[in-house]
């Protein structure tokens, strides 16, 4: 290694760790257009993102029970169409 060897103690090691993980949380939150001056406002923006994914994930969920709700029922509707047909051609008139 080149150059001078720094010695830090645990206490000065935790405090430039905990402000490089400060100023890194706030650089992405600048990234993801999250940041601003009350820390109240971040919060909420992220609650209610994290609402809103969840209300997504529910009408997937609710979509896709609709679809196979629907596939299910014109199968079965296929299949006594088909039933009643065959009685009603081998039924003499």
């Amino acid at each position: 290694m080149t150059g001078t060897d720094i010695t830090l103690t645990r206490a000065e090691l935790s405090a430039l760790l905990e402000v490089a993980a400060d100023k890194g949380a706030q650089r992405a939150l600048e990234r993801l257009g999250l940041h601003g001056d009350d820390p109240d406002d971040v919060r909420q923006d992220i609650t209610d993102l994290r609402s809103l994914i969840d209300s997504w994930r529910g009408a997937k969920k609710g979509i896709w029970a609709a679809i196979w709700k629907a596939i299910g029922t014109a199968i079965g509707a296929a299949v006594l169409a088909f039933i009643a047909f065959r009685v009603g051609v081998d039924m003499p008139k």
